[in-house]
């Protein structure tokens, strides 16, 4: 799966229930890559973008890798690592929208619902209503029980958001840094 596309009918999961028990699950790195009810027990670590700029694969770069009624029985201290070869930290982990506002905790802290790496900073900024939508795990002291140190670990120094994050992805042709424009993106929530 290093190369992977969305399935044709829009909502077929690439891994469909599924049973991790030890290891690193080395994920691809394009695509949206859906993991629906899956187990993942014991030392498990998820691994994003393993093959990005590797040879002719890893055009995309950025995954988006959604969760969908999973089971997260994990006792390893890391469960997400960002590759550092790829794309600038590239990837994000996300639950399905019918997931809602994550008040259970399976995955993430209860009330949050997106990750990032730490590399994607400008999320640390977008407010809603004046409140801050993304906080950086290391300094993320709030959660009861969790220390922000065991957060940092456990999501690689990321960004956790309460809204949810997808890539968007803009392909141009016989662009160069001269020729290129600043982009500017109005997001809503």
């Amino acid at each position: 799966w290093k190369t992977t596309k969305n399935f044709q009918d829009g909502c077929s999961a690439h891994i469909f229930n599924g049973f991790y028990q030890g290891g690193t699950m080395t994920l691809p790195d394009q695509a949206s890559f859906i993991i629906e009810n899956t187990r993942f027990e014991g030392n498990v670590e998820l691994e994003s973008n393993h093959h990005c700029n590797v040879g002719v694969t890893g055009a995309l770069c950025m995954p988006v890798y959604i969760l969908h009624n999973i089971s997260w029985k994990v006792t390893k201290s890391k469960w997400v690592h960002f590759h550092n070869d790829a794309n600038n930290k590239g990837g994000i982990f996300t639950l399905s929208p019918s997931e809602g506002n994550n008040m259970d905790g399976i995955f993430f802290p209860p009330g949050f619902v997106s990750l990032s790496s730490e590399f994607y900073t400008y999320l640390l900024d977008i407010q809603d209503g004046g409140s801050a939508v993304c906080y950086s795990t290391t300094t993320l002291n709030n959660i009861p029980g969790v220390s922000a140190a065991t957060l940092s670990s456990r999501f690689s120094n990321g960004i956790l958001c309460k809204r949810p994050l997808r890539a968007l992805k803009i392909w141009t042709k016989n662009l160069s840094p001269a020729t290129a424009s600043k982009l500017q993106i109005e997001i809503e929530f």
